[in-house]
């Protein structure tokens, strides 16, 4: 982050006037905060309207990676936005393990519930608000129905905005240029197939093996869950770089995590992967922006075999030793 928070100016674009018109017409905002730029926007923005009448809550399970958490605080901090963090238990709901396509209801239930009864008495009555923007309607959103239910405001969806808008703000609030172009960042779970029971052990695997990406310079990424196969989408531009030069390294790190096998899907990055099990007619619409996209229940169609990992063949039985890293071999 840098050092200075955004400057106070509220003639900076037509796009703060009307969020700021919007937070204005409710006494006391609390941001659903996780880390994002469409929370963050909202996060800063609120805390130039209210000041002092504005604060955002966190949610900290195993299904949100230890880095969004702490850069989450740290735009708090920096903000001078008072911040709270609140445990959840969606792991501990029958519903939400089970991992249906509802999945995200169950979760935004548990979220919301628990942001509010975790408020301070003279913030009871705020307007608790999310991120979700017009972009994300096109996709599968069960959370949007928590949200309606529970009364958890969307400004964005009031004031017709999407990403643009959203990036576009988070440019003109003078946000760290590191958060205005951040990839969208789903939680751990959406990198399970629907159907898979998610458990603590699984996300952990899912963000250690981000992470290995990660530290290689890839932002925009997944490390899809299939088992003994970790299905890794990039965005296109980036394949020939990581076949070249990552994918043997990459893949004995994944194999140390738990993955015996690690795979690169040849389409890409792209939003709603997951989904494109449920409706075929989705398969292989890849995001023209490359950002960063949901999950896929696909283990085979789609998928390139990275150079020293097996391909998924029908027995699962792994007769080889990891291949040394090439930095072993005396490369980079």
């Amino acid at each position: 982050m840098t050092t200075q928070p955004p400057h106070a100016d509220d003639h900076a674009t037509p796009l703060l006037r009307e969020l700021s018109a919007w937070l204005g017409e409710h006494p006391r905002v609390v941001v659903c905060l996780s880390g994002g730029v469409d929370s963050a926007v909202l996060a800063a923005a609120a805390q130039r309207t209210h000041g002092e009448r504005s604060m955002a809550v966190t949610g900290v399970s195993a299904s949100l990676p230890a880095a969004e958490r702490s850069k989450a605080a740290q735009l708090c901090q920096w903000l001078g936005l008072v911040h709270r963090e609140v445990a959840t238990f969606e792991l501990d709901s029958a519903d939400y393990a089970a991992n249906s396509t509802q999945r995200c209801f169950f979760c935004k239930t548990e979220l919301f519930d628990r942001v509010r009864g975790a408020l301070p008495l003279d913030f009871a009555l705020a307007t608790l608000v999310e991120g979700t923007h017009r972009d994300d309607l096109e996709g599968h959103r069960p959370g949007q129905r928590a949200a309606h239910d529970l009364a958890v405001r969307s400004p964005y969806l009031d004031l017709h905005w999407r990403k643009a808008q959203v990036r576009a703000a988070a440019a003109g609030l003078q946000l760290p240029a590191e958060l205005v172009d951040k990839p969208s960042a789903p939680c751990l779970s959406s990198r399970l197939p629907f159907g898979t029971r998610v458990t603590r052990e699984r996300l952990a695997q899912v963000e250690a093996a981000e992470r290995v990406l990660h530290a290689r310079g890839y932002r925009a990424c997944r490390v899809r869950h299939h088992e003994a196969i970790a299905r890794l989408e990039l965005p296109l531009a980036e394949l020939p770089r990581f076949l070249a030069r990552d994918a043997h390294d990459v893949a004995a790190e994944l194999r140390r995590i738990g993955f015996t096998y690690t795979t690169v899907d040849v389409l890409g990055l792209r939003s709603g992967s997951m989904h494109e099990a449920l409706d075929p007619k989705r398969r292989g619409a890849s995001d023209p922006a490359g950002a960063p996209g949901a999950p896929t229940a696909r283990d085979d169609h789609g998928a390139h075999t990275a150079p020293n990992a097996q391909a998924a063949p029908a027995a699962q039985a792994d007769t080889g030793a990891p291949r040394p890293s090439r930095a072993a071999e005396g490369g980079l």
